[in-house]
């Protein structure tokens, strides 16, 4: 997966968007401790059925049953956990797919705009049509870059999903949507992707301008 370009217009084009490397680190992490956790009890469950159905098979008695009958319980609340911990392991693997990718996408939108951005300054048109034009291209690449963020959002909320209708099965009850969860947890998805209105690029853009070292820390 490509690095996302430091180039001094990066924080305008995308930055806003742009998930932290760490990010990934955390997800591919969770899934592999959701994975560990399953085996771990998928090992558990299957030394309960080999007990039940080795030592404890022959014996008689209602101790011998009350026996098998906790051990069936152990391996089948063991088998519950480990399949819990496979869906979450799926969800995060999904949600580093769409955050893998993402961050493919900015990285694309980065380049492109600082290269088109460099020509642009490097030409020999006035200051003002200058800024004007990279107004219009930062515009443009916001606008990408919200179109790429919410579909982003979308797998990320389907991930979610994922795990709110296995815990709905699993606990025969009413779970809220994916997007629900979210609001109750304070995230508004009612309209997260907005662009820069033009006349904040253009004040950003003179600001760069007269001190081109603010470009890359610039944020939107």
């Amino acid at each position: 997966m490509p690095d996302v370009s430091q180039g001094p217009w990066t924080a305008l084009l995308v930055g806003n968007h742009l998930p932290d490397a760490s990010t990934l680190e955390t997800l591919a992490a969770g899934a592999r401790n959701r994975q560990c956790i399953a085996a771990a009890f998928d090992s558990y469950a299957d030394s309960l059925r080999s007990t039940a159905l080795g030592m404890l098979a022959m014996q008689e008695g209602v101790t011998a049953q009350d026996s098998r009958t906790a051990f069936s319980a152990g391996e089948a609340h063991s088998r519950s956990v480990a399949e819990k911990n496979i869906v979450r392991k799926a969800a995060l693997e999904r949600a580093y797919s769409a955050t893998a990718e993402f961050r493919s996408q900015l990285a694309d939108i980065a380049e492109r705009g600082n290269g088109r951005i460099r020509a642009v300054l490097d030409s020999e048109q006035p200051t003002g049509q200058q800024v004007s034009q990279i107004v219009d291209l930062l515009s443009r690449a916001q606008t990408e870059a919200n179109i790429r963020a919410a579909a982003c959002s979308q797998e990320m909320l389907g991930a979610l999903q994922s795990v709110l209708d296995h815990s709905r099965i699993t606990r025969s009850g009413v779970t809220p949507s994916a997007r629900e969860f979210a609001a109750v947890q304070g995230q508004d998805l009612t309209n997260p992707f907005t662009a820069m209105r033009s006349e904040t690029l253009r004040r950003h853009v003179e600001s760069v301008l007269a001190n081109p070292s603010q470009g890359s820390t610039t944020s939107r």
